[in-house]
């Protein structure tokens, strides 16, 4: 299970790499309004995805059992994202990438 999460977030990573730099290429976050959507979305699930691996290699090593540690981890993984992207949509009012016109 281990390396299926970290395989999941690898990929998951590169086509954000991917679909990221093709926009910046076209300026598609200037003139598409569903992308920026679909970035934040997508980096939403990359910070999941790490969380939920952290969790699952904590619980390995305390318990050697994961069942109980990934049953509560719901609200740390939500919580954690939810701060990472509040972290993240200050940091781009603050440097002025999301002055853009749709």
């Amino acid at each position: 299970m281990k390396q299926s999460i970290l395989f999941f977030i690898l990929t998951i990573s590169a086509g954000l790499f991917l679909i990221n730099n093709f926009a910046l290429a076209h300026n598609l976050y200037f003139s598409v309004s569903w992308i920026d959507t679909l970035t934040h979305s997508i980096g939403g699930a990359i910070i999941a995805g790490i969380v939920f691996y952290l969790i699952d290699l904590r619980g390995r090593l305390i318990n050697g059992s994961t069942k109980t540690v990934i049953k509560r981890s719901g609200t740390i993984i939500i919580g954690t994202v939810f701060f990472v992207g509040i972290v993240w949509e200050l940091f781009e009012l603050k440097t002025g990438f999301n002055n853009y016109i749709y």
